[in-house]
């Protein structure tokens, strides 16, 4: 659960969301029709964690929220 979790937020942090080309976007019926971008560069289609609890969080990494919400994010990861 906690690499899950742990994945889910890297993938987040570094959100990049992409289903090919625009149009590809009206297509989608749920999350898991699109992939992102791991922190290696490499496309991880979110389609790999269904059936998982999978947390997407989009901060801007200069937002005055976000030493909060990374403090609240491990919080929590140590929860579960």
């Amino acid at each position: 659960m906690k690499f899950a979790i742990t994945l889910s937020a890297i993938v987040a942090l570094i959100f990049c969301v992409s289903a090919g080309n625009p149009e590809d976007y009206t297509k989608a019926q749920s999350v898991y029709d699109f992939s992102a971008i791991d922190i290696h560069g490499k496309e991880v289609p979110l389609e790999k964690y269904k059936g998982n609890v999978l947390l997407i969080v989009n901060v801007a990494s200069n937002c005055g929220l976000t030493e909060r919400n990374y403090k609240q994010l491990n919080e929590l990861y140590e929860k579960y």
